[in-house]
């Protein structure tokens, strides 16, 4: 029934933005980018009718099967089952929420590689590896098979399109329109006339959040050219709102954001509560001048790590909202990976034995951190959320998941992008000789599975949210069908780290 709901919903989605937001008439970079999500979700689910009832019950019992052995592994290693669950309790967790049976044994195939297990000889560790190398492989074997058929009606989709050159456009929400911004406008400053609004545009980029460009004309201190970045109108466990204070907090400490003007908590006024910023120049694509002058790279990766450190130096005592903040980075970085968990659980709608593994293998596997004190963490520093010139970094963006805790946090999420132009090796002795934390390679491995892991709770939350709304959005739809990517990637980098 769920997967009947969710095809039909999708299906809504790809309807509503070929109706509203295609058109034949004109070529753009974001209209193309919402053309090939469509085709995409179209190919996801031919694969899914097709092949997918057949795919998902023969893995159901694999899964089964194997279930079956780990609680036999269990049951003859009592050393191995004390040790097991002894930092994390998977059945407190999941007390109260929609999971199957199986879910404790789900969490045991992450926690079957804890350090814990370092005290147990060589032949019990290689038979708990060897059970989650068989779970991973299960779950890699079921998510290709889906995702490659998937491809395939993707690609021909893709042809299809571009020979009849369709082309798209992006035009605003139905619930936004220039007037009812200029309207919103006079009311809140109280300007009885003069104010208008020009040049309203939805931007691409992001899944959780929609962003609005639009200029102000009239008598305002902020008139001219802004940024809208507004709450969808369905429940979300973030708001735009609550980036506003961290933005404050940055722009003080002359770190390169957007400048914050106002936010508003109304979800009312405009179908959903937002913040604005003045708009900044810059492209977040930095292939236009990183392949040029070399200088250019070298002022960006020392810019870069400038900010990282500048980000690091905010404390909780920095920003005037009650974070409720631990005492140490540890703490706060452990308390927000609960939080994470808790997002996850209350939006399951049933039991993902992925996210439950790799929350199993995180939750044992806690590296020390960089810092004793929590810091600013971005969680999310990646070439995508930066707007640059020749070199030069004019904003970071995108501030949704920022938090106190470890800085190794952040410095893992850099890595995979700044490692394509410049060794990790000299990136971190720049930040380092500027003031940065020190890096650990046992930080690597936790935190690059911690990466995958959100991300993939970030698609969970936004699956719940489309099933359960009445908001038939593309944006929700494609996190929906990148959930499984974000997972199997998690338990790659856990079996990985586990060789």
């Amino acid at each position: 029934m769920e997967n009947n709901i969710l095809y039909a919903k999708i299906l809504k989605s790809i309807e509503v933005t070929l109706k509203d937001k295609i058109d034949f008439s004109g070529l753009n970079t974001g209209g193309q980018a919402y053309l090939n999500q469509c085709v995409s979700l179209i190919g996801w689910i031919a694969n899914m009718i097709i092949d997918g009832n057949d795919i998902q019950e023969a893995y159901q019992k694999r899964l089964d099967r194997l279930g079956a052995q780990v609680q036999d592994f269990l049951s003859s290693n009592k050393q191995v089952s004390e040790l097991v669950s002894v930092s994390w309790s998977p059945k407190k967790m999941i007390e109260g929420y929609p999971t199957s049976d199986q879910s404790h044994t789900y969490s045991l195939f992450g926690e079957l590689t804890s350090e814990a297990l370092a005290s147990c000889d060589d032949t019990i560790r290689r038979q708990a590896k060897e059970l989650f190398n068989e779970f991973l492989s299960i779950e890699q074997e079921t998510i290709t098979r889906l995702d490659v058929s998937a491809k395939s009606n993707v690609v021909s989709t893709i042809d299809t399109y571009l020979k009849k050159k369709v082309v798209a456009t992006s035009l605003p929400y139905a619930g936004i329109s220039e007037k009812s911004l200029a309207d919103y406008l006079s009311l809140k400053f109280g300007v009885d006339k003069g104010i208008s609004v020009d040049d309203l545009k939805e931007l691409p980029g992001g899944f959780s959040k929609e962003t609005y460009s639009f200029t102000i004309k009239g008598d305002l201190p902020f008139s001219g050219k802004v940024v809208m970045r507004k709450d969808l109108p369905v429940e979300k466990r973030t708001s735009s709102v609550d980036e506003f204070p961290v933005l404050k907090a940055a722009w003080d400490k002359g770190i390169p954001v957007p400048e914050p003007l106002w936010y508003e908590n109304d979800k009312d006024i405009l179908n959903g509560s937002f913040i604005v910023v003045k708009h900044c120049p810059g492209k977040n694509d930095i292939s236009e001048w990183v392949s040029g002058d070399k200088s250019n790279l070298l002022k960006f990766v020392t810019d870069l790590a400038s900010n990282l450190v500048k980000i690091h130096s905010i404390s909780p005592q920095d920003i005037p909202v009650d974070y409720n903040v631990a005492g140490t980075a540890e703490a706060a970085q452990i308390w927000h990976i609960n939080w994470l968990r808790e997002h996850y659980l209350s939006s399951v709608c049933t039991s993902n034995p992925r996210i439950e593994a790799a929350f199993g293998w995180l939750l044992t596997n806690f590296p020390k951190p960089s810092a004793d004190t929590p810091c600013l963490v971005h969680s999310g520093l990646g070439f995508h959320n930066l707007l640059t010139h020749q070199g030069n970094i004019l904003a970071i963006l995108d501030w949704e998941y920022s938090h106190f805790g470890d800085p190794a946090d952040d410095l893992s999420y850099v890595r995979q992008f700044i490692e394509k132009f410049v060794s990790w090796d000299d990136f971190l002795k720049i930040y380092y000789d500027l003031g940065g934390y020190k890096y650990t390679d046992e930080q690597d491995r936790f935190y690059a599975v911690w990466r995958y892991l959100r991300n993939a709770c970030g698609c969970s939350g936004t699956r719940k949210v489309f099933l359960e709304s009445d908001h038939s959005s593309l944006k929700l739809a494609t996190s929906v069908t990148a959930g499984p990517r974000h997972e199997l990637l998690a338990l790659r980098q856990i079996s990985k780290n586990i060789e």
